[in-house]
């Protein structure tokens, strides 16, 4: 009977990996589908990955405003919803943001961001992931970008305190940059996206939390993007939370009349469903 359940087990845990293989799959041929579209952002994941996605559906959105009359004349907004579903070892997650904003009656933010990725665990610590994403900014001259990435993700340590975990995926790279007249530059590269995440529950209702993202162009290191954000979130009751983040984000090699870096404070209100 012994050897029947172990049998039995190792059908079940193959017909779940043949089912995390289709999946895979299917992500990449919607790629090759939709190669015509196509911006350059990296973004921290973890936002939405951290700790343990429940079994079934659940959606965590975040949001925040700002508005200032007088001296100075300032609207901006920031929308991002994330649904996921979680079943067994397979977790699908999306990600939908938004990002806009006007000072002194111009226009001064305007970017978007789409994501979707499938992540098959092993066990609790080996995960293979997969993800497609498209992106845009228009004041940094990228009018699309769409990345494709396949490789492990690894969670070296997670205790009740202190989670620490890492990633690295080769990842296709198409943008189009914006040019005067309405011209566009199309460039193509492949990359290695590397993560190293680590955060730390300081007080129950306190999560210290720092990624770091760094992704070079295989055959030239120096072109790289890299993006590192701390973040203080603070829950305010069990589904709403108040996050605080700093973020760096640096391109050595930009369009021309980019800059290299840009910082960033943020401050948004996160809900979890």
């Amino acid at each position: 009977m012994d050897s029947v359940h172990v049998s039995l087990q190792i059908k079940d845990k193959y017909m779940s990996f043949k089912k995390g293989l289709f999946w895979i799959g299917l992500m990449i041929s919607t790629l090759t589908c939709s190669m015509s579209v196509a911006n350059a952002q990296i973004f921290n994941m973890q936002n939405v990955l951290r700790g343990k996605v429940p079994e079934g559906f659940s959606l965590q959105a975040e949001t925040s405003w700002e508005k200032k009359s007088g001296n100075s004349e300032v609207d901006r907004f920031l929308g991002q919803a994330s649904p996921s579903w979680r079943e067994g070892p397979h977790l699908w997650l999306a990600v939908a943001r938004r990002e806009y904003g006007e000072q002194g009656g111009k226009q001064s933010l305007d970017n978007s961001f789409y994501h979707l990725r499938y992540r098959y665990s092993f066990d609790e610590a080996l995960s293979l992931e997969t993800f497609l994403q498209q992106d845009s900014d228009r004041f940094r001259r990228r009018a699309s970008r769409q990345v494709y990435g396949l490789g492990p993700y690894v969670k070296l340590l997670d205790s009740e305190s202190v989670s620490l975990a890492l990633s690295i995926a080769p990842m296709y790279e198409r943008e189009s940059i914006s040019e005067a007249e309405g011209y566009k530059e199309e460039r193509t590269k492949t990359r290695v996206s590397s993560m190293l995440y680590i955060d730390w529950k300081w007080q129950p209702h306190v999560l210290l939390s720092n990624v770091f993202y760094v992704q070079p162009k295989i055959d030239r290191w120096s072109d790289r993007r890299v993006l590192n954000e701390a973040a203080l979130q603070v829950s305010l009751a069990e589904q709403v939370s108040l996050k605080t983040a700093y973020s760096l984000t640096y391109d050595a090699l930009p369009p021309a009349g980019v800059k290299r870096t840009d910082t960033s404070v943020k401050q948004a209100l996160v809900l979890n469903f």
